[in-house]
């Protein structure tokens, strides 16, 4: 499986969120190939580019570095086991 990560403020990769057309939030975005993981990537790149030309014009939001990241088979489990919006247990 494959990732899309961004480089956060800490120096911490972060997997980014899928975003459907319409904007909405569907889940993390992780990939069965490289292909449609690169794919999104692109398409990422495309709308955060112009999401920061408006940024820039009030001179916030600088560009965000992104990679297609090799989720290992640990990182699979965790990801299973938490699915992509875990929720607090009361208790």
């Amino acid at each position: 499986m494959f990732a899309v990560k961004k480089l956060n403020r800490n120096g911490r990769w972060d997997i980014v969120s899928l975003v459907d057309e319409k904007g909405s939030f569907r889940r993390l975005a992780v990939f069965e190939s490289k292909n449609e993981a690169q794919k999104y990537l692109e398409e990422y790149m495309k709308r955060m580019d112009r999401r920061s030309m408006v940024c820039s014009r009030r001179g916030t939001k600088s560009p965000q570095e992104l990679k297609v990241f090799t989720i290992d088979n640990d990182n699979q489990q965790v990801l299973k086991r938490k699915g992509p919006n875990p929720k607090k247990v009361a208790g």
